[in-house]
């Protein structure tokens, strides 16, 4: 019991990846039935106790040294497993900020492209009758408004930068996993904004972008 709970406590203070993947691979590794590691490496530990009973009675100190290196190991895998997540993320916020950098692009055309269909519309339904161009104004000026995204943008783009910094400090889980909620909550904005074919599909490759940075966040501590 006394060893459980030490392991236990290592374990718990251990930092950076969280992946349960760790556990099912070092298991196998050390061949282990059970997929729970702190119970393979008790079961090891228990076995060699009682092996190293008969001969030796410093093996609780041993044992001990055996199981901190092991603990230490395991801490440094998860540590180099964490480093390749952030570049990952990293990588994918690169992406992210590519995305609507092309949106923001795009989006001043489309209230242009809107005036200038409506007026087409208009003048071939009216033909050669006079229309109030004021009314057209305040109808493009109207629609402009509507899908007006320009502070989801800016929202965004700070979003990126505190992602940036946040994702290299401790104890940074929870505080990612929160701001990519507003990263979903911008681009689903804009999704719901956006009245052309090409933002629409910029903001749905950032909700994949997106989605797959805040998969990996649930394994960060």
């Amino acid at each position: 019991n006394s060893v459980r709970s030490a392991l236990t406590a290592v374990f718990c203070r251990m930092p950076v990846s969280k992946s349960p993947k760790w556990t099912q691979v070092v298991s196998a590794a050390a061949g282990y039935e059970t997929n729970n590691l702190l119970s393979g490496v008790v079961c090891e530990v228990n076995k060699n106790i009682l092996e190293m009973a008969a001969t030796d009675g410093n093996r609780l100190a041993r044992v001990r040294e055996v199981v901190k290196n092991a603990c230490l190991k395991l801490n440094e895998m998860r540590k180099v497993e964490g480093e390749k997540l952030v570049v990952d993320m990293l990588n994918r916020m690169q992406t992210i900020k590519n995305l609507a950098s092309n949106i923001a692009v795009r989006a001043p055309f489309v209230a242009k492209e809107y005036k200038e269909k409506l007026t087409a519309r208009i003048e071939e339904a009216l033909a050669d009758v006079k229309y109030d161009q004021a009314r057209l104004l305040n109808e493009v000026a109207f629609y402009t408004d509507k899908v007006n995204i320009d502070e989801e943008l800016t929202r965004l783009n700070s979003h990126i930068e505190q992602f940036c910094e946040i994702v290299r400090l401790d104890g940074m889980g929870k505080k990612l996993d929160f701001l990519m909620q507003e990263f979903n909550r911008e681009t689903n904005t804009i999704c719901s904004k956006s009245n052309d074919i090409e933002v629409t599909r910029f903001a749905l490759e950032l909700k994949n972008e997106i989605e797959k940075v805040r998969e990996q966040v649930q394994n960060l501590e």
